[in-house]
């Protein structure tokens, strides 16, 4: 994160400013609908960030694996 160039960041800064007004401006009129769809786009991408970042739990969750059980002799298998 040390080697940020600022150039980039003031044009990124601009340039997401120029769009995002652009938008607003456009949807002036339904400015309540366009938040609102705004807000449904933004917990869909915190949906798939929290989705990429659990995987392994809902993974094992869902698919359980074969455990065995060494001192009784009995291997375990789960229904599905």
């Amino acid at each position: 994160m040390n080697d940020i160039d600022p150039g980039r960041l003031i044009y990124l800064v601009l340039l997401l400013l120029a769009v995002g007004s652009w938008v607003f401006v456009q949807n002036r009129q339904s400015l309540g609908k366009t938040v609102q769809q705004l807000a449904i786009w933004a917990f869909i991408f915190l949906g798939v960030i929290a989705s990429y970042g659990l995987w392994e739990d809902i993974r094992t969750t869902v698919r359980p694996q074969q455990s065995v059980m060494q001192d009784q002799g009995r291997v375990e298998v789960p229904r599905s």
